[in-house]
């Protein structure tokens, strides 16, 4: 059975398939927000400064940085610094 993001059981999960399929959560993000994780991903990476109690954490959080690098075309682009910029401040000033 996978959880959604709220924690609760999901409707469509099939408990009889086992482990034939994969448990997971999923996160949705804007653009904005993935742009500045990923950034943030990569200074903590860069900085080595990220207090971890396990190597399963950096894997982890590794493999959502990885996973950012390829879904944010932004990543890539000769633009990053304005468009981080911009991420950043819509992050910032966005209602909560």
């Amino acid at each position: 059975m996978s959880d959604d993001i709220t924690g609760g059981p999901d409707a469509d999960a099939d408990e009889t398939h086992g482990t034939d399929e994969i448990d997971g959560v999923s996160i949705e993000l804007s653009n904005d927000e993935a742009l500045v994780l990923f950034e943030w991903l990569a200074h903590r990476d860069e900085a080595g400064d990220l207090p971890l109690e396990d190597a399963a954490e950096q894997r982890v959080l590794s493999d959502i940085h990885a996973g950012l690098e390829i879904a944010l075309e932004d990543a890539l682009s000769p633009e990053y610094a304005e468009l981080l910029a911009a991420a950043r401040k819509n992050v910032r000033d966005a209602p909560q």
